[in-house]
């Protein structure tokens, strides 16, 4: 009777370590089954995402962020990963598609982003610091109060890229695209632009503007930014907006300044050297001792600016507007001032000799002060005396 008791028991014992090694293959069917029922989407949610804020770089050149992640690589707690700024430094990542990928107040140093996909990307508050975005595309991203330093972005692509408070330290952006891009509240310290495409971006409250060498700045705006010293060489600049900008001894050598938008502003002493200024709108600014040597100033506006000890000999002035400016001691000599308006313009010991004043309008203007030698008053139009009255008259109140 014990000896088959016995027998019995070590059946059983026998059986349960068969069931148990067989209780592995069995869930592994289960599983199975259940991934069948699977779409291949859902499929590709369980992967991990190859998202920034799943690393933890320390240093690591040979990680590929292409292959499997082991469980150490992911945070454990995923809601916990904003908590502390991540650190970036010393990745090769060029080529790589980070479309989207958010970058927020991340720590990225001595990386390589040369060719990469970065469009809509998030940088704000991140701190960049010797890294390379050569010819890298981040069209869309925002960079706002992002602080980069010794960086290079050398024919990237930046175009409609936010820049809100953001600080540029020793960075070149030379030749980078910079279409539409917006610049505000922050600073440009020691950058290099030339070559770059400014074209319709925006400059808002910007000081320290570098030199603009050969740039793109048709239509660019710039508003509220203190322009003083700035020099802008060899670029097209045609509808460039200065406004509300001090700028007062700016350089300006042969660029297609057509149609400038400068008003309001303060531009004394700058200068204006072999520029197209067609169409040029000054109205309002202050122009004192400004120099605007071998200049296309056709059809300009300088209505209601103040122009004394203004330099604009031997300058093509015609049709040229001067409504209410102030010209006193300003130099018109052997300029073409054919049809040009100077209705109501203070006019005292300015210079017209050997100007070409043909057909040109002097409604409301004294030239009793003004020197005229060998200038051409050729059907020169004085003041129209029914006009005057009528600009004066005041109606009575009933």
């Amino acid at each position: 009777m014990s000896e088959t008791y016995d027998q019995n028991k070590i059946k059983n014992e026998q059986n349960q370590q068969i069931d148990a090694e067989n209780q592995p293959d069995a869930e592994n069917e289960q599983l199975d089954a259940e991934n069948e029922q699977l779409s291949e989407e859902d499929l590709d949610e369980l992967k991990p995402k190859r998202d920034a804020s799943y690393y933890e770089i320390k240093g690591d050149t040979d990680l590929n962020p292409d292959e499997d992640l082991d469980n150490d690589t992911l945070d454990e707690n995923p809601e916990d990963v904003d908590e502390e700024p991540m650190l970036i430094q010393g990745i090769d990542f060029s080529g790589e598609d980070f479309a989207e990928t958010s970058f927020a107040a991340k720590t990225i140093k001595d990386c390589i982003f040369k060719n990469c996909n970065l469009t809509g990307c998030d940088f704000t508050s991140a701190t960049i610091a010797n890294c390379d975005f050569s010819e890298a595309n981040l069209t869309d991203s925002t960079l706002d109060e992002a602080q980069i330093t010794d960086s290079t972005f050398i024919k990237a692509n930046l175009a409609t890229t936010s820049f809100v408070r953001a600080n540029f330290t020793n960075c070149n952006l030379e030749s980078a695209n910079c279409t539409k891009m917006v610049i505000q509240d922050g600073s440009l310290e020691n950058v290099n632009l030339n070559y770059a495409c400014l074209a319709q971006a925006t400059l808002m409250g910007l000081t320290n503007i570098p030199i603009l060498q050969k740039c793109d700045l048709t239509q660019t705006h710039f508003l509220t930014c203190d322009v003083s010293d700035l020099t802008i060489k060899e670029s097209q600049a045609a509808m460039l907006i200065l406004q509300d900008c001090s700028g007062k001894k700016m350089v300006f050598i042969d660029c297609d300044l057509t149609q400038l938008i400068a008003m309001n502003g303060n531009f004394s002493d700058s200068t204006f050297t072999n520029c197209t200024l067609i169409r040029a709108a000054f109205i309002g600014s202050q122009l004192l001792g400004a120099s605007f040597t071998a200049s296309n100033l056709e059809t300009a506006n300088f209505a209601q600016c103040d122009l004394t000890l203004a330099k604009l000999a031997q300058t093509p002035l015609a049709k040229a507007c001067f409504l209410k400016a102030n010209l006193t001691q300003a130099d018109f000599s052997k300029s073409d001032l054919t049809m040009a308006d100077f209705s109501h313009a203070k006019i005292e010991r300015t210079n017209f000799s050997g100007a070409n004043l043909t057909l040109a309008n002097f409604h409301a203007a004294d030239l009793k002060q003004a020197e005229t030698r060998q200038a051409i008053l050729t059907d020169l139009r004085g003041t129209d005396m029914d006009l005057l009255r009528a600009e004066r008259f005041v109606p009575h109140a009933d």
